[in-house]
């Protein structure tokens, strides 16, 4: 409780998509996290109310029930829309959202465009969030067995396959003419898997699961609400058996860490010495109602990015209980390409392909469109 007292709003967060080592799962491409931002002195009532609804649906509190499982049937949505509705009365959404083929291709850039191995790219270039997008864009493009092998190679530490899929990238942009892509790669030492590998290995050793997809993206959450929420923040997280001792290490390495920060072009940046999230906790989602209000949330997210990619039928209680938080990531976006619209509070951020981002930017752009029109 102490460190409750010491902040004024909690973010009570789950994650959702976890395939473990296979990247690139076509049965769950999505990983997401995220969760709920609550003013302490709404905390108590929101609970309150979200037990009550959960006991009107018939579902005994305490005992959680999967949004994941939830979103399959057409009740279930209907019940996570309500349920979202509810909740966003006293609270704000927020998601962080990876496509795992693109996260992999994020990380291709992260390794063999390091200036510390590559004479090609310069230190600069890795603060600009655009040409990072881009260079990932092109691996992304590439073919699918190449992306593969990559995952495996850097999660095992493995030098020689790491040196291979190196090779084996020159060879595809060879072949395809790219010239930009293949003279960024030429720069890279020979000794290229050695280091990747030793460094991949190296922070396995020191963080267990960090070559995890849920790492990274947790870094990646906490770090955006550090940025984008200017007030006091517990940090309460669904308790993970696996992870929960990793989080709190990493974490710590953030908050603990004299204040600075690393600015990017776009204005991103990566903080040190935490001032807004003040603490790490964790909370059983058998206990705490708002890690499952958390879980359903997410799992709208991850269920709707999901169908609008492959262009799949979307329901109106699927289009509902995504809503609230995607619709804010849509607003976002347009006050991106629009800059005389004013800012908008920020509800999510994509790690994702442009393709992606697309296909879901114009479904939920038809939806809110047909509302209006219905209006």
């Amino acid at each position: 409780m102490d460190a409750i007292n010491r902040s004024d709003h909690s973010f009570f967060c789950d994650e959702t998509g976890n395939s473990g080592r296979n990247f690139i799962d076509p049965q769950q491409p999505i990983f997401v996290y995220g969760g709920w931002l609550v003013k302490h002195e709404d905390r108590p009532s929101l609970m309150r109310a979200i037990e009550d609804f959960e006991r009107d649906n018939g579902f005994d509190s305490g005992k959680e029930v999967k949004g994941a499982q939830l979103i399959k049937s057409q009740r279930g949505r209907q019940y996570i829309a309500s349920l979202i509705q509810l909740m966003a009365q006293k609270a704000i959404p927020y998601f962080y959202l990876a496509e795992k083929r693109f996260a992999v291709c994020a990380k291709i850039v992260e390794s063999f465009y390091d200036p510390a191995y590559n004479a090609n790219i310069e230190n600069s270039e890795l603060l600009d969030p655009d040409a990072r997008q881009s260079w990932a864009q092109k691996f992304y493009e590439g073919p699918d067995q190449l992306i593969e092998e990559f995952a495996k190679a850097y999660q095992d530490g493995e030098a020689g396959a790491i040196t291979a899929n190196y090779q084996a990238w020159i060879e595809y942009f060879r072949q395809t003419n790219d010239e930009e892509s293949l003279r960024r790669l030429e720069g890279i030492e020979s000794t290229i898997g050695e280091d990747v590998g030793s460094e991949s290995a190296a922070i396995n050793e020191q963080i267990t699961g960090w070559s995890s997809l849920n790492m990274p993206l947790f870094v990646g959450m906490f770090q955006d609400i550090e940025n984008h929420f200017p007030v006091s923040i517990d940090l309460v997280h669904d308790s993970i058996k696996e992870f929960s001792q990793c989080f709190e290490k990493v974490f710590g390495l953030y908050k603990n860490a004299k204040p600075g920060a690393i600015l990017f072009k776009d204005g991103r940046r990566i903080n040190y010495g935490l001032e807004n999230i003040t603490s790490l906790t964790f909370a059983s989602s058998e206990i705490q109602p708002l890690i499952r209000g958390a879980d359903c949330m997410i799992a709208a997210v991850r269920e709707y990015t999901k169908r609008a990619f492959k262009g799949e039928s979307i329901d109106e209680y699927l289009t509902r209980a995504a809503h609230p938080a995607i619709g804010g990531w849509v607003c976002e976006m347009l006050t991106g390409m629009h800059p005389t619209l004013g800012g908008t509070p920020k509800t999510g951020t994509m790690m994702s392909s442009g393709q992606f981002s697309v296909a879901v930017f114009t479904r939920m752009m038809e939806t809110m469109k047909g509302d209006a029109d219905r209006q």
